[in-house]
């Protein structure tokens, strides 16, 4: 089975270094909970493509801020802390196949019917090992999210978070 493309690899990583420089700013300039939780909606997809065990520290690290049991300091300082590891992490085509599922969730609830057998068949297609269809699906759920007019998930800005 083919992997990932190179052209994929090469967007991804470019992504990562638009969003690492981005995170840099924004490290300094997140000063509350409610900012922090804007950024991780804005992010949390991209964590889960390169660390999905990342993804859920953070749900747990901001379920506990907002509970009380660990400081807005602790938390962000772990939450900026597996933003960059997971943009630093190797890209697994493993991910790939968990990643692109939880966004076809999310889209699927705002695409019409029309929109949604030639998805369904790519994720069929990928979770049974073929990675070809990785770079085409990414596309498709970029035009998706642009058709339905939502931000898209896989390729995040950062801007207006503070």
């Amino acid at each position: 089975m083919e992997m990932m493309s190179q052209e994929l690899e090469q967007l991804i990583q470019e992504r990562r270094e638009r969003l690492l420089l981005e995170l840099q700013v924004l490290e300094l300039a997140v000063t509350d909970g409610q900012q922090l939780e804007t950024l991780w909606h804005k992010m949390k997809f991209v964590v889960l493509e390169g660390d999905p065990s990342g993804y859920f520290r953070i749900r747990t690290l901001l379920n506990s801020h907002r509970a009380g049991a660990i400081s807005f300091a602790i938390a962000k300082q772990n939450v900026f802390r597996i933003y960059v590891d997971a943009m630093r992490s190797e890209l697994l085509p493993s991910n790939m196949v968990n990643l692109l599922t939880h966004i076809w969730g999310y889209l699927k609830k705002h695409v019409d019917e029309a929109d949604r057998a030639v998805p369904i068949a790519m994720l069929a297609r990928l979770s049974a090992g073929d990675h070809s269809v990785v770079k085409p699906l990414y596309d498709l759920f970029a035009e998706l999210h642009l058709k339905i007019g939502k931000e898209n998930l896989l390729d995040p800005s950062l801007r207006n978070v503070v």
